[in-house]
């Protein structure tokens, strides 16, 4: 179970996004989240959407349908990064050029 964790983590994230989860509350929320290992309790947490532009200037780099591609090395490189700017960073891959990052730091 605790391999699948950031699979399942995402697959949360994305059905958030989607709008899915709009029928919880903020308590319900609150404890899908910690179940899932975030501490949503005590942390006031930002949702950022990545668009990736330029793509088609770079064709001459990449083929066409290398969208994939391209979004799946952009996204670890922004989960990196945000792994080491946020205590909690967790992404969600779009696979067409976007992404989705929740962002996490405890309140003071």
């Amino acid at each position: 179970l605790e391999s699948q964790l950031p699979q399942v983590r995402e697959g949360f994230l994305l059905q958030f996004a989607q709008g899915y989860l709009y029928y919880l509350s903020e308590s319900d929320l609150q404890e899908r989240m910690g179940n899932l290992g975030w501490d949503a309790g005590a942390s006031r947490f930002t949702v950022v959407f990545v668009q990736l532009l330029g793509f088609s200037s770079l064709m001459g780099r990449f083929s066409e349908g290398d969208e994939v591609l391209v979004t799946f090395a952009a996204a670890n490189i922004v989960q990196e990064l945000a792994e080491e700017a946020f205590e909690q960073a967790d992404s969600i891959n779009f696979h067409d050029l976007t992404i989705g990052l929740l962002l996490g730091d405890t309140l003071e």
